[in-house]
C-alpha cells in the first residue's frame, strides 16, 4: 500500500471545493479571511457597498451591465490577489449572454 502525502490530498479537495463555491461565496470568504469589511472593500475599489454586497450575494441584476459587472469581477479579483478567470467563467454560467443587459449605450458618433 502505497503511503500518500497529505497536501496530495487536500490540494484537490480544496480544489473542488472552490469550483463548487459560487462567484460571490468565493469573493466574500477572501475578504473575510483577510478581515476586511465590505466598506474597507469600497474605500479601495471605490464601489458602492451595495455592489460588493450585489456581488457577494450573486445578485447581478442589482448591478450596472454586464462589461461593467465583469469589470467589478477583475478588479475585486485583483484586489483580494484572486484569479480573475474562474470567476469570470463562473460569472458567465450564472449570467449567459443577453440576460444580464440593463441598458444599451449608444455613442453619438455611432447614429446614422
Amino acid at each position: 500500500m502505497a503511503v500518500t502525502d497529505e497536501n496530495d490530498i487536500a490540494g484537490p479537495v480544496s480544489q473542488n471545493m472552490q469550483h463548487e463555491a459560487s462567484l460571490g461565496e468565493v469573493l466574500a470568504a477572501t475578504r473575510k479571511s483577510k478581515n476586511l469589511s465590505q466598506q474597507d472593500v469600497s474605500n479601495h475599489l471605490r464601489f458602492s457597498v451595495k455592489q460588493i454586497d450585489a456581488l457577494e450575494n450573486n445578485e447581478f441584476s442589482a448591478l450596472p451591465d454586464a462589461t461593467t459587472t465583469r469589470g467589478f469581477i477583475r478588479n475585486y479579483a485583483r484586489f483580494l490577489e484572486l484569479d480573475a478567470e474562474p470567476l469570470l467563467a463562473g460569472y458567465r454560467k450564472q449570467v449567459p449572454d443577453g440576460q444580464h443587459s440593463n441598458t444599451l449605450v449608444v455613442h453619438s458618433s455611432m447614429r446614422p
